[in-house]
């Protein structure tokens, strides 16, 4: 393992250590999303965008993708003043992080067990999310470098993106 992996691993480690802590006591994915410093920009347009109530809710299983707070400065001007003006365009952008089913990413650690391997998810939005493993064996989702990854909740699994996942 080089130093860039090793730095990875703690960074993600370090990030997720507030989120984790959180988790411990299995609240829905809003409760850790909201409860994590890193991603209070993306607790606040899930709420704008009306979906809070999928976010929280117990009956069902969900894999969230959330944008770092670091996101929003990757964004295009065009791309952000559309997030914070235009309904229907931050509503899509919620629900393209956001997976009803539960997926976990390097489970148990086994980097090189996943190395190479991509599979599919059903975004809610109806994109699909392209899940790759590269030969580093860290984790992407639509070519975006996941951070923090398998954080548990009541209702999931959180993991952190570096970027947004934007509507096409």
């Amino acid at each position: 393992m080089n130093r860039r992996h090793v730095f990875a691993g703690l960074a993600g480690a370090a990030l997720a250590a507030p989120m984790l802590a959180r988790a411990q006591s299995m609240n829905t994915l809003m409760d850790v999303i909201a409860g994590s410093r890193d991603l209070t920009r993306f607790a606040a347009i899930v709420r704008q965008a009306g979906v809070e109530a999928q976010f929280r809710a117990s009956n069902a299983r969900y894999t969230v993708f959330a944008p770092a707070n670091g996101a929003y400065g990757l964004l295009s001007a065009d791309a952000l003043r559309r997030l914070e003006t235009d309904a229907d365009y931050r509503r899509t952008t919620v629900l393209n992080h956001i997976a009803e089913s539960q997926q976990m990413l390097l489970p148990g650690g086994n980097m090189d067990a996943f190395m190479g391997q991509t599979f599919a998810m059903r975004a809610a939005s109806g994109l699909t999310l392209r899940v790759e493993h590269g030969t580093t064996g860290l984790p992407s989702v639509n070519g975006l470098r996941i951070i923090v990854s398998n954080v548990p909740a009541g209702n999931g699994l959180l993991h952190s993106l570096e970027g947004f996942i934007l509507p096409a």
